[in-house]
């Protein structure tokens, strides 16, 4: 799968060859990929529909005292209409801003009149950031110059201003075959 970012996938990558012996790293591209990750874009990012549609539920099962409710069960309350990572996301910033109390068995209403608009922003500058950093990922799968220069731009790191001889691209273009460079013993 493509990872969500490029730091997600430099961590993987670094994981090749800690053994000290010669490693090779592959991604395996669908765009079905891209959904996948989309979809936990929108599970960490819940919209202002989910933000609004949670908090107001919780208002109408709270108005009288605590709720004796898991999270589980309230996201089936509120719908299949929403994504329930978004939902679950939903109730910890509810919680985290001190809308609500969220307890393992119940839900409780701290303030009936918050305004959701603070999270609503919060969370549009954060799906911003998640969202370039996943383009900037599939901008490196698609890269057709060296793969390393491309990580070390994006890092900010000029110490390599050559292209790296070793990535898929950079051996494409020195004409070698990447088979047989990944089985030396052929």
């Amino acid at each position: 799968d493509v990872p969500g970012s490029l730091e997600a996938y430099y961590q993987e990558a670094g994981r090749a060859g800690r053994d000290g012996e010669p490693a090779w790293c592959e991604i395996l591209f669908n765009q079905a990929d891209v959904r996948t990750q989309q979809f936990f874009l929108e599970g960490a990012n819940p919209s202002r529909e989910t933000l609004t549609v949670s908090f107001d539920k919780i208002r109408e099962l709270c108005k009288d005292s605590p709720i004796r409710l898991s999270s589980r069960q309230l996201r089936e309350i509120i719908g299949k209409d929403h994504n329930g990572l978004a939902v679950d996301t939903a109730l910890r910033l509810l919680y985290r801003h001190g809308a609500i109390d969220l307890q393992p068995d119940y839900i409780a209403l701290k303030n009936k009149h918050f305004d959701i608009e603070p999270i609503v922003d919060e969370v549009k500058k954060k799906y911003q950031r998640d969202s370039e950093r996943l383009f900037r990922m599939l901008d490196y799968v698609k890269e057709r110059d060296c793969r390393h220069l491309y990580i070390l731009k994006y890092f900010d790191d000029p110490d390599s201003p050559k292209a790296c001889q070793f990535c898929d691209n950079c051996i494409r273009k020195k004409g070698l075959d990447s088979e047989k460079l990944r089985d030396p013993e052929e």
